[in-house]
């Protein structure tokens, strides 16, 4: 099953607060039957102005979250 909406990306908008926290929501995710991620964010939201939403920045975040998944052994694809 593939999750299309979700604020994963830690320290990016209202969701996760930190790497630790995507990790558990990912891992409960995956135990609900989930296989792939689609990231969403609040891109360029006014609560949320001190940002980088460079394009580079959320690739840097997003392959950091996946490596950690795999070193965790949670089959999830971000």
């Amino acid at each position: 099953m593939i999750d299309i909406h979700n604020h994963i990306l830690p320290n990016i908008d209202d969701g996760s607060k930190s790497m630790e926290m995507s990790l558990n929501m990912l891992k409960n995710a995956y135990e609900q039957g989930i296989t792939d991620v689609v990231n969403t964010v609040h891109f360029q939201h006014p609560l949320f102005l001190n940002i980088n939403y460079s394009l580079e920045s959320f690739e840097r975040i997003t392959e950091s979250l996946q490596s950690k998944l795999n070193d965790h052994e949670i089959p999830v694809k971000i």
